[in-house]
């Protein structure tokens, strides 16, 4: 059983600061693959940083009545400030990480070839 933010090939475990930085282009210091966050650790965050998010609107929508025509906007803004504070946190500590795929490019993904412009109209 590996542990959390360690490579599956070397061992070396990966800082959290590291992981949560450098999410989409995460590189193991030790033997320089390519990694990626497992999509289970990343549905945990986001679900975890959700539901966290939810309980602070839900807090801040009971406890501050105000009479305002803004009154709504405090419990928003703390549910999106929630929800950027706990997700990382979360991820920080339950990041599985797996060798990232390098052969899979996206469907937009164009090589620019050096020399070669695009037409000038």
């Amino acid at each position: 059983m590996s542990s959390i933010r360690c490579c599956p090939i070397c061992m070396a475990v990966v800082p959290a600061g590291k992981v949560v930085a450098h999410s989409n282009d995460l590189v193991c210091d030790g033997c320089g693959k390519p990694l990626e966050i497992a999509s289970g650790s990343r549905n945990l965050a986001v679900v975890v940083g959700l539901v966290a998010g939810a309980i602070s609107w839900w807090l801040g929508a009971h406890s501050a009545q105000s009479g305002s025509a803004l009154g709504w906007t405090l419990p928003v803004v703390y549910a999106v400030l929630v929800f950027g504070a706990v997700t990382p946190a979360v991820l920080m500590l339950s990041a599985d990480l797996r060798i990232s795929d390098v052969s899979a490019v996206p469907q937009g993904a164009v090589a620019v070839l050096p020399g070669v412009h695009g037409s000038h109209n």
